[in-house]
């Protein structure tokens, strides 16, 4: 308990012996200013030079272009924007075509102001033929993780993408259909179930058939998860619960996992 006490305050301990120096006098402060704006300047010209712009925080959102790290922060920031921002990032897509649903309310608060119905994501389609609404947020998520699969396909197995198969979006339940405790995400059109990737050579890759097998087909489902990280809020997986084994659950809700 001590050598954790001591591991946790040493960083604090730091930060106030350094914040104390820089107060001490005004010659100090201005070395610090001079300081952090020379590591930011030198930070953004390194990024701008050597990283996509997908990967820069500071960039805008190419909502076409496949995850990077700083996708989900910049999702982030445009979700505690006005609904307007969501919405015109949708529109600005070159490649989505996405069907506007209107609002829809359930008893038990279930629905949603606004969603849309993926039509359709660059040349790739959605299994199923109802209508699976999602909200802007989800569905814009939704949009960059398939570009994302797309990539990862045609580098780990050769083929480019050509469907995602899912179980749907909406269901207005709680956690796990049980009687009692929090809804889900499902119950507010924000998360979605995926089992599985059709190819353009007509492989099918399956969560539950390919998780565990050893292969490219393994290789390629762990980094379709690690690609969903980096853009939904939350997204579970096989290694999650015996609940997921056979489909990855991705949503735009308020906690943060990657399982």
């Amino acid at each position: 308990m001590t050598a954790l006490f001591r591991l946790l305050t040493k960083p604090l301990t730091l930060a106030l012996i350094s914040f104390a120096w820089v107060m001490r006098k005004r010659q100090n402060r201005r070395r610090f200013v001079i300081g952090v704006l020379i590591a930011v300047t030198t930070t953004v010209a390194l990024g701008e030079l050597m990283l996509d712009h997908r990967h820069l925080p500071w960039r805008p959102l190419a909502i076409d272009d496949r995850a990077g790290f700083a996708t989900d922060f910049k999702l982030r920031l445009i979700n505690l924007g006005p609904a307007s921002w969501c919405r015109n990032l949708l529109e600005d897509s070159r490649l989505l075509r996405a069907r506007h649903i209107d609002a829809h309310d359930e008893e038990g608060g279930c629905g949603w102001p606004e969603a849309y119905h993926i039509e359709k994501s660059g040349e790739h389609s959605l299994t199923g033929s109802s209508v699976y609404p999602m909200r802007c947020e989800l569905a814009s998520g939704a949009h960059i993780w398939i570009t994302s699969i797309d990539a990862r396909a045609r580098s780990e197995l050769g083929s480019g993408l050509a469907r995602v198969h899912h179980v749907g979006t909406y269901s207005c339940r709680r956690m796990y259909n049980r009687k009692r405790g929090k809804m889900s995400k499902h119950a507010y059109a924000q998360a979605w179930d995926v089992t599985g990737f059709e190819l353009e050579d007509g492989r099918v890759i399956s969560v539950l058939k390919h998780w565990e097998k050893r292969g490219p087909k393994r290789n390629f489902l762990r980094a379709v998860r690690d690609d969903a990280c980096r853009i939904f809020n939350v997204v579970l997986g096989p290694d999650y619960n015996a609940a997921h084994r056979d489909h990855f659950h991705v949503d735009m809700g308020g906690g943060v996992a990657c399982r």
